[in-house]
């Protein structure tokens, strides 16, 4: 599971791609959009990322 979920504004996809790498540079795993695979509902698994981490 991922350490951090990073939500953004598509206008601001390149700053957050930054922010994920420096994370990432950290040691950190990241979740964010950029992750979903091709053909998959972006509120479904979003919603699934953020139960499997946060809520149990």
């Amino acid at each position: 599971m991922p350490d951090i979920f990073l939500s953004y504004s598509r206008t601001d996809q390149a700053t957050a791609r930054l922010f994920a790498e420096g994370f990432e540079r950290k040691g950190f795993s990241v979740w964010w959009d950029a992750t979903l695979n091709p053909g998959k509902a972006y509120d479904e698994v979003t919603e699934r990322a953020l139960n499997d981490k946060w809520i149990r």
